[in-house]
């Protein structure tokens, strides 16, 4: 079932955001993937973080603020030839959900947002 306690944003990777978003990024990455055996998500995660090509969605409770989910994702804009346009892409690179909050539609809501913002 989908919760419409979810909103989902994109997040702005600057010094002031930092320190507010990106433990809970560390904390939902772990929860996520350390049971299959990854043990570098603070390398992987600050890796995207300062990458300039990276961006980060995150998906937050609206009542309390906390974060769930993220996905993390680029945009490209390759002028396609066929067409003699450029034509913006979205690649999907990470995605990750808080244990107790899988099964609820919360991947699906950012993976519906970024199809919604990147329909190409």
């Amino acid at each position: 079932m989908e919760d419409d306690n979810i909103l989902i944003t994109v997040v702005k990777k600057t010094k002031k955001e930092e320190p507010r978003v990106f433990p809970s990024l560390i904390l939902v990455d772990k929860e996520a993937f350390e049971s299959s055996g990854q043990s570098n998500t603070t390398f992987i995660m600050k890796e995207f973080w300062k990458s300039p090509n990276s961006r980060i969605l995150i998906a937050r409770k609206k009542d309390t603020g906390a974060i769930l989910g993220y996905s993390i994702f680029a945009i490209s804009d390759p002028k396609d030839e066929r067409f003699g346009k450029r034509i913006q892409a979205c690649y999907l690179l990470r995605i990750g959900v808080r244990i107790n909050s899988q099964r609820q539609g919360i991947g699906r809501k950012m993976l519906s947002y970024l199809l919604n913002t990147y329909p190409q």
